[in-house]
């Protein structure tokens, strides 16, 4: 990506070896829509559809929960306003609910959904920047806005999402070489099908070097 580029182009030539490494955790929520469709008529109180095809469509805009780990690595001085932050993580979409146990315009009966039952997990990157903005506490506590963005390939068909998080940051050097970090993001993600909203959280326990 041009941006990721541009980028590590720009930290890499003023600190040469500069940055981190972290483990780091990242959980949120996403909206996701579920279809559902009527096999009757006016929600199922008509007559029944000859044909599949036939069938009344609808959507059921979830609130779905997600997980997930992997690792962090910072290109950068600490001592910098500005550091690259690249992250390789795996993550998990935790399974849909069946519309018929949340929506009332549908007759149970005559509701069928395709609903997602089961988890899925995806294999994600993304390359983005956080900067210190703010300082205190001795330059030890730093404060400030975050931008990633990202790609993740979904099950064993490998779908591809395109992801996007801006938010803020703050971050805590223990010492020297220790610094704890901590992120809340909105989260946009986007696919052949869907563009899905939410907010993630990610933290992480970085080993500096100079």
């Amino acid at each position: 990506m041009r941006f990721a580029a541009l980028m590590t182009a720009s930290l890499f030539a003023s600190q040469a070896y500069a940055g981190g490494i972290a483990p780091f955790v990242i959980g949120g929520f996403h909206t996701e829509s579920v279809p559902y469709y009527s096999t009757a008529a006016n929600g199922g109180n008509g007559p029944a559809f000859d044909s599949p095809n036939d069938y009344e469509q609808y959507f059921d805009v979830q609130l779905n929960p997600n997980l997930g780990a992997g690792l962090e690595f910072t290109l950068g001085d600490k001592d910098q306003v500005l550091r690259g932050v690249f992250r390789a993580f795996w993550f998990r979409d935790f399974a849909t609910t069946d519309p018929a146990l949340t929506v009332s315009n549908v007759k149970p009966d005559a509701l069928v959904s395709p609903y997602r039952a089961d988890a899925r997990d995806f294999i994600a990157f993304s390359a983005g920047l956080q900067a210190a903005a703010l300082r205190a506490v001795e330059d030890r506590l730093h404060f400030g806005p975050a931008l990633h963005v990202g790609a993740g390939a979904v099950g064993e068909v490998k779908e591809m999402y395109m992801l996007i998080q801006p938010g803020v940051y703050t971050g805590f050097q223990i010492n020297r070489n220790l610094e704890v970090t901590v992120e809340a993001t909105y989260g946009l993600r986007i696919d052949k099908s869907e563009v899905s909203h939410g907010v993630i959280g990610a933290a992480a326990f970085r080993y500096l070097f100079d």
